[in-house]
């Protein structure tokens, strides 16, 4: 007898069986437990290695609960009603696909918590702008972290007084006067004081 590769018909898992083209004998699989014979593989699957056979199922097995001969094809003895090798495979195989979906479904969950956990932590340590002369959102970092102003908007701040504006947002103000999107209060106060002036020539 040699070693080859064979394929349980129940599970479908490959394992190494000794198998002889003469002797015929029932093999038992490491997975499922599911018996089976070991026969050389069909002439029409010129895909299979020369060195691996085909598992099959044998018509009658042994319940090994009470010792009676029953279809390897029933789902439990009609005698003992115990579950056969087969249905005990399937139920395993099921129950290890439902809970790989079980964990997978917790690791997504975990992995969508952790990013939001990372976003909001994120946000406290920047400051996001926008406006329409802006290209895009530009993204800045914050002088101390916390969550006051993360999103700055030029428009709604230039489209108020000044004085409003600074009284309601006097962070966002100040970052935008030290970026240089808006003119600071020197620069201001010199804008007034010469529209002021040019009124009273």
């Amino acid at each position: 007898m040699k070693k080859v590769k064979c394929e349980c018909p129940a599970c479908h898992t490959i394992q190494l069986v000794e198998y002889s083209p003469i002797i015929s004998k029932t093999m038992q699989c490491i997975k499922c437990a599911a018996e089976f014979q070991a026969v050389p593989p069909k002439p029409k699957t010129p895909k299979t290695p020369k060195d691996r056979v085909q598992g099959k199922q044998k018509p009658f097995v042994i319940c090994k609960d009470c010792g009676r001969e029953i279809s390897s094809k029933a789902e439990r003895c009609p005698g003992c009603g115990a579950p056969t090798a087969t249905t005990k495979a399937k139920e395993h195989i099921k129950e290890h696909i439902k809970r790989r979906k079980k964990w997978r479904g917790k690791l997504c969950a975990a992995a969508v918590l952790i990013a939001a956990a990372v976003v909001i932590v994120g946000l406290g340590f920047v400051h996001v702008i926008s406006g329409s002369n802006l290209p895009s959102h530009r993204v800045i970092l914050k002088d101390s972290f916390g969550y006051s102003e993360t999103f700055i908007n030029i428009d709604k701040i230039t489209g108020m007084p000044w004085v409003f504006a600074k009284a309601r947002y006097p962070i966002g103000c100040k970052v935008l006067q030290d970026k240089g999107h808006i003119e600071t209060d020197e620069a201001f106060e010199q804008r007034i004081n010469r529209q002021f002036a040019s009124l009273h020539r």
